[in-house]
């Protein structure tokens, strides 16, 4: 039995809220963690790979909370190929997280100029 994309999005969730509770003080947590980043990863790319791809029910996952709002802004330009106005969103989630003065912040203004650099290459 195939399972649907509401299904999909509904394990998607899940795992980022369980992310969002990684003690890292504990090596078991962190590995835990790890493990639902990788599997948002992977329905995020399967979800890209369906015909036509998922990317607008994926997009409602940008009004969210935060943690799932942040990694699928993330997602969604790594792994689909976005409308203009569902890249922009996703920018501003990711751009709303960088922000901070926390490591968590510096790391998005890091991958946000990277993201850039990469995009003014294949424009």
């Amino acid at each position: 039995m195939a399972i649907s994309v509401a299904e999909l999005l509904d394990h998607y969730k899940r795992h980022a809220m369980f992310h969002a509770s990684i003690d890292f003080g504990d090596r078991a947590s962190v590995r835990a963690g790890n493990s639902a980043a990788d599997d948002m990863a992977a329905v995020a790319k399967r979800l890209a790979a369906l015909s036509p791809p998922a990317s607008v029910p994926f997009a409602a996952l940008l009004d969210a909370d935060h943690a799932t709002a942040l990694w699928a802004a993330h997602h969604l330009l790594e792994h689909f190929e976005p409308d203009h106005a569902i890249e922009r969103h996703a920018l501003a989630v990711i751009e709303r997280a960088a922000s901070g003065d926390d490591a968590n912040a510096m790391g998005n203004r890091m991958w946000l100029e990277d993201w850039r650099k990469r995009e003014r290459r294949t424009t």
